[in-house]
């Protein structure tokens, strides 16, 4: 039986050819439905990434109904097995880029600025890997 790590080792090798450049790369994992197992396949392979890598990874979760990408790692992080999550790092990412946001959305988000970011990046530990945490209640009505 292969593991799923094992899975993600030969998919980071078919997709991530040797880049001289220097440039990275950015894979998208979408599913149909709620639990088919789509998280876990992106965070297995970020952790590939990471350890194949020189370059820092950032496992971008955008699903909007919470923070799992995140939580999961705060998670592992409370149980000893990894490092702390960082505070909030710049990743030179701007979160209103990844949604398209109605204007009344982005004006009650701005009207209630105190609530904060829409989205946060945090480093995993002291690995290369930065894991997204969107922010639902700064999109919470006033």
């Amino acid at each position: 039986m292969v593991s799923l790590f094992d899975e993600m080792v030969r998919l980071y090798g078919i997709l991530n050819p040797p880049m001289a450049d220097g440039t990275g790369r950015f894979v998208q994992f979408v599913s149909a439905n709620p639990g088919e197992g789509t998280s876990t396949i992106a965070r297995e392979f970020a952790k590939v990434a990471v350890l194949h890598s020189q370059q820092n990874v950032l496992l971008l979760d955008l699903n909007t109904s919470g923070p799992g990408q995140y939580e999961h790692f705060e998670a592992e992080a409370a149980d000893g097995e990894i490092g702390l999550l960082s505070e909030p790092v710049d990743c030179g990412v701007d979160p209103d880029s990844l949604w398209r946001l109605t204007s009344d959305v982005r004006a009650r988000n701005r009207s209630n600025a105190p609530r904060g970011p829409l989205m946060s990046f945090h480093r995993v530990g002291t690995s290369k890997l930065l894991v997204s945490r969107f922010h639902s209640e700064s999109l919470a009505a006033g």
